[in-house]
């Protein structure tokens, strides 16, 4: 693959990157992704609750 085709950034796409990954890296990649939205979400939902009392 020529450097040309690579984006700007230098890095790959996120699909790109999901190609490359083994299975098993990609069940982890998602698992912290989703423990981190989880999170997020948690977080958001603990202050709005703090805040309504």
């Amino acid at each position: 693959m020529p450097i040309t085709e690579l984006p700007v950034t230098g890095g790959m796409t996120r699909r790109e990157k999901w190609k490359a990954m083994s299975p098993g890296q990609r069940v982890r990649t998602a698992i912290s992704l989703t423990a981190g939205m989880l999170f997020v979400l948690c977080m958001a939902a603990s202050s709005v609750f703090e805040r309504n009392k």
